[in-house]
């Protein structure tokens, strides 16, 4: 059985190869000195939705800080993460490797919100939010 930690060392992986210049952080970063930086943070695990007993639907929330929300070039590239297919697709990262490297049945890109400002630190960045779902 794989755990949590398996499932997001999946993600980052998978956003991290079908994205090349998008790092991934681990949890909430004080500063982010590497643009674009995003981060998965968990939303929930569906008891209600079960297959057999032991397999569940979980979700988490990826938040992708772009650059600094002054600049239009940034809230341009925010909104290519929405795109079906392409460099900075979030869904095509999820798609090409949809198991996470054998860490689940399946993930996909469930919904992405509207480019949106985001504040780390000092920083104010434009930012793309997307909910990710997996049946482990």
């Amino acid at each position: 059985m794989t755990t949590t930690t398996d499932v997001y060392t999946g993600l980052k992986t998978a956003l991290e190869n079908g994205i090349s210049d998008l790092r991934i952080y681990p949890r909430q970063p004080d500063v982010i000195n590497e643009l674009p930086g995003g981060m998965l943070v968990p939303a929930t695990a569906n008891p209600n939705i079960t297959f057999g007993g032991t397999t569940t639907v979980y979700t988490v929330d990826l938040i992708i800080y772009v650059a600094s929300a002054d600049t239009e070039e940034a809230w341009e590239k925010a909104q290519n993460y929405f795109d079906n297919a392409g460099s900075n697709s979030v869904t095509a990262a999820i798609a090409a490797d949809s198991t996470l490297g054998g860490a689940v049945q399946g993930a996909f890109v469930r919904q992405g919100q509207t480019a949106t400002r985001g504040v780390v630190g000092a920083g104010d960045f434009a930012v793309a939010e997307f909910t990710i779902e997996y049946v482990r």
